[in-house]
């Protein structure tokens, strides 16, 4: 089975109804519950762990999720950030950290298995329901729009291949330019130099964009 089979299989209702939002919407345990079944019949496992980061001058809690087959190689692995809010009416750091931890851990899955916005058949109307688009800065905004690409320094941009699971494209885009002494490390640093960086990241968007191309 493949992480495509998963993400074709994978069915996470929005199962919860937010009466002040008007809006359905699934939770971290309704992804879990839902991948539960489907992982064990092919004896696929997953972990997701929780790390704290600082991004300028605020802490992130950056969640890793990653998928084993039944050998325990690793066939899939990805990552996403929530930050915490400074206060939250009602709830102690305790709980803060938890909520923020359930919000990153659920992005970081919905990434993985590619979970979409679209409506529940069973759901009520949620045309009307806002998307959420991160600000700029955020980690989680994608790498390619306008406001990313520019408040971005090149090496956060390269970073960011190795941040949401893509270290195999900066790995590649290093043996590409022949910088083999940087591809064969596991994890492999950020190149130095502004114009290696510029040549870099042109090859990891070249080659992000081959492996999306259809075969």
């Amino acid at each position: 089975m493949s992480l495509q089979q998963i993400q074709e299989r994978l069915k996470a209702p929005k199962s919860n109804f937010n009466s002040f939002g008007k809006y359905n919407y699934r939770s971290i345990e309704d992804i879990q519950e839902a991948l539960k079944p489907v992982l064990a019949e092919y004896k696929y496992s997953l972990t997701i762990s929780d790390d704290i980061v600082m991004i300028g001058n605020r802490y992130y809690i950056k969640s890793t999720a990653k998928l084993f087959d039944e050998t325990g190689k690793t066939i899939a692995e990805n990552s996403a950030f929530a930050r915490e809010a400074e206060e939250r009416k009602g709830m102690d750091p305790a709980q803060l950290s938890g909520a923020t931890s359930s919000y990153s851990r659920k992005y970081c899955l919905g990434g993985m298995f590619l979970l979409d916005d679209t409506k529940d058949a069973d759901s009520n109307d949620n045309s009307k329901t806002p998307s959420y688009t991160p600000p700029p800065n955020h980690p989680n905004q994608p790498l390619n729009t306008p406001a990313k690409q520019k408040a971005l320094t090149l090496p956060q941009k390269l970073q960011w291949f190795k941040d949401n699971g893509k270290v195999d494209v900066l790995k590649e885009a290093y043996v590409r330019l022949n910088h083999d002494e940087l591809a064969t490390q596991e994890d492999p640093p950020i190149i130095a130099g502004k114009a290696k960086q510029e040549a870099v990241l042109v090859a990891c968007k070249k080659i992000a964009a081959e492996q999306k191309a259809p075969a």
